[in-house]
């Protein structure tokens, strides 16, 4: 897969207005659960999880760890 980083997995957006915009990428779905609370308490928002491996946003919540 040409562009896609096989080390993060995960990349988490925040979504402002009517548009996201990347935060940050994550490599498994524990990291970015941890990350996710993070960033919710020290910036609150609506922030999204995009899983690259299946090319769509993922709640959190749903995903094994």
């Amino acid at each position: 897969m040409v562009g896609v980083s096989m080390n993060c997995k995960y990349d988490i957006f925040k979504k402002v207005d009517n548009s996201v915009v990347w935060v940050e990428a994550v490599e498994d779905i524990v990291a970015a659960k941890k990350r996710l609370i993070n960033l919710s308490s020290s910036a609150p928002g609506d922030y999204k999880l995009w899983d690259a491996s299946r090319q769509e946003f993922v709640n959190p919540m749903d995903e094994c760890a």
